[in-house]
């Protein structure tokens, strides 16, 4: 570099930069975290507001993944490709939420269902009934 002008300017920018580095480097070190803090508004209100990519980023910032598959195994026809199933997967510390009691109906008999070794409920000639 043959600049006196060009030179003097980096010099200044590298001199700025280390100062900044140096202070950095001071810093006490902390671990990328997040912090919950009340906002005064609900998470649905929040969560209405969002679009579908707003909602993949809050999903994936709260810690929540969903693994869904189509099981294969077993008889499987044109009309019966296999059976879906889906695991919505919460941090540890998530809190349990507030269910009504239709809500809390539903989760008890799939748990239930979970327990006894139930696959399903279907209709046949009219009636519900339990697939073993």
């Amino acid at each position: 570099m043959t600049s006196a002008t060009a030179k003097q300017r980096l010099l200044r920018q590298l001199e700025s930069l280390d100062a900044k580095i140096a202070n950095l480097e001071s810093a006490p070190i902390r671990e990328a975290h997040y912090e919950y803090r009340e906002t005064g508004e609900t998470y649905r209100q929040m969560w209405e507001k969002l679009d579908s990519q707003g909602m993949a980023a809050q999903l994936a910032k709260a810690g929540i993944t969903l693994a869904a598959g189509l099981k294969t195994e077993g008889r499987r026809s044109k009309y019966n490709a296999g059976a879906f199933y889906c695991n919505i997967r919460t941090p540890e510390n998530w809190p349990e939420p507030v269910l009504t009691e239709e809500q809390q109906a539903i989760r008890d008999a799939l748990v239930e269902m979970d327990r006894t070794a139930v696959k399903g409920v279907g209709r046949v000639g009219g009636e519900w009934v339990v697939v073993q």
